[in-house]
């Protein structure tokens, strides 16, 4: 069943996509429904009232516990047409190990800025640079991270963070650059 694999892939539409993979992402693991809203959705797709959906709730974010061992991913939307994914590192646990890989991209390449660059024929999309921390008696202690890309895979790069905390690595996509921000040509984003 695909809900197994959902957040472990993500597939960019439009006239050339290209699908984001969690490498080494663990079978079997389940999506849930984090934060959820007071919203409703209805789907009353064909003539078969037996596939219709009704009542379905709606959340904040989508959480995959255990995508990696001692990696959690969460996924949510935000304002301004973001998409933001977080890996949560467990204390003890490399972050060198997330790895990404671009398929259907032309180049993948780091920017001045620190952004990850992903082109495909129908364009570019953005990450943008990890922001990464780990929580300590005073807050957020700050963690240096980036990315690495060779060929159409990506790794993170973190400093030296307190092998006894966890992390917390926090990338997010840009849906309004390069990717017809400006046009009248529709994108699609689906997890798989």
């Amino acid at each position: 069943m695909r809900i197994a694999r959902l957040l472990t892939r993500l597939h960019l539409g439009g006239p050339a996509p290209v699908s984001m993979r969690l490498r080494g992402a663990r079978a079997g693991t389940r999506p849930r429904g984090v934060d959820p809203r007071v919203t409703r959705s209805n789907y009353f797709l064909g003539n078969d009232p037996s596939k219709w959906v009704t009542d379905a709730p709606h959340f904040g974010a989508v959480r995959v516990d255990g995508a990696l061992p001692g990696v959690d991913v969460v996924w949510r939307a935000e304002e301004g047409r973001r998409l933001r994914y977080d890996f949560e590192v467990a204390a003890g646990v490399d972050p060198g190990q997330v790895a990404l890989d671009f398929e259907g991209a032309t180049s993948v390449r780091v920017d001045g800025e620190g952004a990850l660059v992903v082109a495909s024929k129908g364009g570019t999309i953005r990450h943008s640079r990890p922001v990464a921390w780990q929580e300590g008696p005073r807050g957020r202690d700050p963690v240096d991270c980036r990315f690495s890309a060779a060929g159409t895979t990506v790794r993170l790069v973190c400093g030296a963070p307190d092998p006894g905390r966890a992390l917390v690595v926090d990338p997010s996509i840009d849906f309004a650059v390069g990717m017809g921000a400006n046009s009248t040509q529709g994108y699609r984003c689906a997890l798989e």
